[in-house]
C-alpha cells in the first residue's frame, strides 16, 4: 500500500471503520535512559486498527519527545492558548503503522484540559514585533485529528479547531 493511500483511508474513514485497543499495554512503547542505569519507558495509550485491513494501525497518547517539533512547546503554550477555559497545552505523538512499520508520525495537542484534541500548529506569520499573528495546519493535519477525536470519543472537535482560529493549509 502506498503511502498516499493509507493517508486518504485516515482522512476519510469514521470511528466505525475502526477497532480503538485503549489502555496499556500497546506495544508501542519507547525507552529513554536517565541517570545511573535507570530508564523510563512512555507508550501509546491508545491504539486503532483499521477493520478492513488490520495491517494499518494507528497508535496515539505518547508524550512528545522535546526535539519532535521544530517549536518549543513553552513558548508555543505561551503564545497559543485558545480561548478555552482550561489554557494548558500538551503535545502528544500519533504514529501510523502499516504491518509494523512506522510510516508516518504527528503531532496532537491536548486542549482545553483533555477536552479536545487538535493538530499541533506550526506559526503562520510573525507581526513586525516578532510577535505571533497565526497558526496554520494542514488539511491533512485537520482531517486525521479529526478521526483520532472521533475515536476517543470527543465530539466537539470542530468547535474547538474552528476557537483555535488555525489557518488551514490544503498542502
Amino acid at each position: 500500500m502506498k503511502l498516499s493511500e493509507i493517508r486518504t483511508i485516515l482522512a476519510t474513514t469514521k470511528s466505525d471503520d475502526w477497532h480503538v485497543v485503549p489502555g496499556f499495554p500497546t506495544y508501542r512503547d519507547n525507552v529513554n535512559a536517565i541517570v545511573d542505569g535507570l530508564s523510563e519507558l512512555t507508550s501509546h495509550y491508545y491504539t486503532a486498527v483499521y477493520q478492513p485491513d488490520v495491517s494499518l494501525t494507528v497508535a496515539w497518547g505518547m508524550d512528545r519527545p522535546g526535539d519532535q517539533n521544530p517549536h518549543d512547546l513553552d513558548s508555543v503554550s505561551m503564545t497559543w492558548e485558545g480561548p478555552w477555559p482550561d489554557r494548558k497545552i500538551s503535545s502528544f505523538i500519533v504514529d501510523v503503522f502499516y504491518n509494523s512499520a512506522l510510516v508516518d508520525r504527528y503531532t496532537g495537542a491536548d486542549v482545553d484540559g483533555g477536552r479536545a484534541v487538535l493538530p499541533y500548529p506550526t506559526m503562520h506569520s510573525l507581526a513586525p514585533d516578532g510577535s505571533v499573528v497565526g497558526w496554520t495546519a494542514t488539511q491533512w493535519q485537520v482531517d486525521l485529528f479529526r478521526l483520532i477525536s472521533d475515536l476517543q470519543g470527543l465530539t466537539e472537535y470542530d468547535s474547538y479547531l474552528a476557537r483555535a482560529q488555525f489557518v488551514v493549509d490544503s498542502g
